[in-house]
């Protein structure tokens, strides 16, 4: 089992009211500068099936049809593809505001 960390970049036009505990605003080198992003950690061990929530409240300030953001989740170590052998499936999309 690996620890992990997810990375949530917020959609765009919107502001988090309130952020999980386990969860801090981040920075990361060509971030740009008006989305926002948090760091969080999985409070216990990943495993396989592992179900976790993390609720995020956002407030929208500004209305962007399809406004899309992301959540990544990343290993903290290399030995990541003994566990998880299929790294394209670490990342969605966060849509608010479809155009549909």
């Amino acid at each position: 089992m690996q620890d992990r960390v997810i990375d949530y970049y917020l959609p765009e036009g919107t502001t988090a009211t309130s952020v999980p505990d386990t969860c801090h605003t981040a920075v990361t080198s060509g971030d740009d500068p008006t989305i926002g992003h948090y760091a969080c950690t999985l409070p216990l061990w990943a495993k396989p099936d592992l179900k976790v929530d993390f609720p995020f409240r956002l407030r929208v300030d500004r209305v962007v049809p399809d406004a899309t953001g992301s959540v990544t989740v990343h290993p903290h170590s290399d030995r990541s593809t003994t566990f998880d052998p299929n790294l394209r499936n670490n990342t969605a999309k966060v849509v608010l505001n479809p155009a549909d």
